[in-house]
């Protein structure tokens, strides 16, 4: 049965019959616009979700791919450029084990001035001598640096000096001496297992934990592999302000940590003689400068023994921190820095130099390593990454 869209005049038929049937073909129309609407609605909403699948799918693989990455503490940062094991297998088929290698810090323009500070640390070693040039005309000055070279000191870095000097100077020495070629890996260990303990973190500090772990990982995994590259890459990030800013503020964590956990030993009764609170306050105050207690509770939360030598009138002075100290079983030695008047730079010593084998002229550390047990070592950590 077909039906027209016929019109009719009703009056001329003289019943509703034309009426009925127009009004029966206008509802069948409408019927079908929107059966045709719907229709396309529903095209619509299937389209927008297959579009919302596949950017799920998409989304799920990019998660996939990040926790791939970042396991076993990888990070989202580029691997080196690993200059030390392109040498060695271009030297596979030499008969000499043992391959030499030169760390060549570029120097950049620096003047002997003590009002022109670096913005981080300096990135070499200054000869101590040469210091001795910046206030010449202070007799004083000149007999502390010479004091200074009696007890073996070579080399003087300065430190950015805006508050956080103490903690820059002591904690750019102690990653310099947990990333040095000579130390094993087992430091930056406990290093990491330590700050993953502190719990109490103030506002912005976490995140500056979760980065400043992130980046130790990231050079640990280096190390395990390649120490010299770990040392290459180690001192690119002293340059970093915002590493630099990282390593101060963690500084600080581990020292308001350590005065809280020993607030009833001995060693800081005799500082603590206002609310506990107050100084740990003060201590997490950034730009806020190093004093007494301060000194004391940094060393003792990195487990190492800090020597200040200080500049003054009579002659110089040298302060441990702590007093009594037994040698770190990890190989950190004593960190040496230099103060003058409220300011802290890092001291350079002879047995120092010789292990690095620092030439001041060239601004370059020598290193000697077996090359077969280095390569080995290579392979084998890059398929356990890899895994």
């Amino acid at each position: 049965m077909s039906v027209s869209c016929t019109l009719s005049n009703p009056k001329r038929s003289g019943n509703n019959r034309g009426r009925s049937t127009s009004k029966v073909s206008m509802e069948i129309m409408h019927a079908k616009k929107r059966s045709l609407t719907r229709s396309s609605n529903i095209k619509k909403q299937l389209k927008t979700q297959n579009k919302e699948i596949s950017q799920s799918e998409v989304k799920i693989k990019d998660q996939k791919k990040s926790r791939a990455k970042a396991h076993a503490g990888d990070t989202a940062i580029d691997e080196p450029n690993d200059e030390v094991f392109k040498t060695l297998k271009n030297s596979e088929k030499s008969e000499n084990p043992n391959i030499k290698f030169w760390i060549k810090i570029d120097p950049c323009d620096f003047s002997l001035n003590f009002l022109e500070l670096p913005e981080t640390v300096n990135p070499y070693w200054l000869l101590i001598e040469d210091m001795k040039k910046i206030l010449s005309f202070s007799e004083i000055f000149v007999r502390n640096v010479n004091a200074l070279i009696e007890y073996n000191f070579v080399g003087w870095k300065k430190c950015l000096g805006d508050g956080n000097c103490y903690y820059r100077a002591v904690m750019h020495c102690y990653l310099w001496n947990i990333f040095n070629v000579s130390t094993n890996l087992q430091c930056s260990t406990s290093l990491l297992n330590f700050i993953e303990q502190i719990n109490f973190l103030p506002k912005g500090f976490e995140e500056k934990k979760a980065k400043f772990m992130v980046i130790i990982n990231y050079l640990r995994r280096i190390k395990a592999r390649n120490p010299i590259q770990a040392f290459v890459e180690f001192n690119k990030f002293t340059q970093d302000e915002e590493f630099d800013n990282l390593a101060f503020c963690i500084g600080r964590l581990i020292a308001a940590k350590a005065l809280w956990e020993k607030q009833n030993d001995p060693l800081f009764q005799p500082f603590l003689y206002n609310d506990i609170n107050i100084f740990i306050e003060k201590i997490l105050t950034i730009g806020e400068w190093a004093e007494d207690l301060d000194l004391l509770a940094l060393p003792i939360g990195l487990n190492i023994q800090v020597k200040i030598y200080g500049f003054f009138n009579d002659a110089l002075s040298v302060t441990l921190y702590p007093e009594e100290y037994k040698s770190d079983e990890n190989g950190i030695p004593p960190i040496s820095i230099v103060r003058r008047g409220g300011h802290y730079d890092i001291l350079y010593s002879k047995e120092e130099c010789d292990r690095d084998r620092y030439d001041f002229e060239t601004h370059t550390y020598h290193f000697e390593i077996e090359k077969n047990n280095f390569l080995q070592k290579y392979w084998k950590t890059q398929k356990r990454d890899k895994l």
